[in-house]
């Protein structure tokens, strides 16, 4: 998080001499540069634990440095679809469509839209094999409400409301 906030090298700085300029944007580059291979090993070493959240994490903010990459966008969708993100990963092909199309007037490369295609049927496997679960137990009803006094109500039992009382449900 603290990566996000980053001001870029000397940022504000200027002398106003060309050589010092153009010292000081080759540096600026590098640092990027390194910084984004960080976070890209970062979110790597993450998803390798299955903690792809932190890799999701981890790749938007080298999104934020360099948006026209495009492989930060595919390794981003790929991390919010392990995570059961489809829209969210949906979202990020398109946001990258969008970012491409408008900054430099191309589509995303086949590997991309191939990706956002299996995205896409893996969703509408997952919402097929829910409306079968769902057909097999119709009830999402719990089965018995418990409301307790707000003295007896603990954490698991879930927040007060506006009377003091807290329910629990038992299916």
């Amino acid at each position: 998080r603290m990566l996000a906030a980053w001001p870029d090298f000397l940022e504000g700085f200027s002398v106003g001499a060309p050589e010092f300029d153009r010292w000081m944007a080759a540096q600026r580059s590098a640092i990027q540069s390194r910084l984004i291979d960080g976070l890209e090993k970062a979110a790597s070493d993450a998803a390798r634990k299955n903690y792809h959240a932190a890799a999701s994490e981890n790749l938007a903010i080298a999104l934020k440095l360099d948006p026209l990459q495009e492989a930060l966008h595919r390794r981003l969708m790929e991390s919010l679809a392990a995570q059961g993100k489809s829209d969210e990963a949906l979202a990020q092909y398109n946001a990258c469509r969008n970012l491409l199309e408008k900054e430099l007037q191309i589509e995303p490369d086949a590997e991309t839209r191939a990706l956002a295609s299996k995205i896409r049927a893996n969703r509408r496997k997952a919402g097929a094999e829910q409306t079968k679960t769902s057909r097999r137990y119709p009830s999402a009803k719990p089965a018995l409400v418990f409301t307790f006094p707000q003295g007896l109500a603990g954490a698991s039992l879930g927040a007060p409301d506006r009377h003091g009382s807290a329910e629990v449900a038992l299916r």
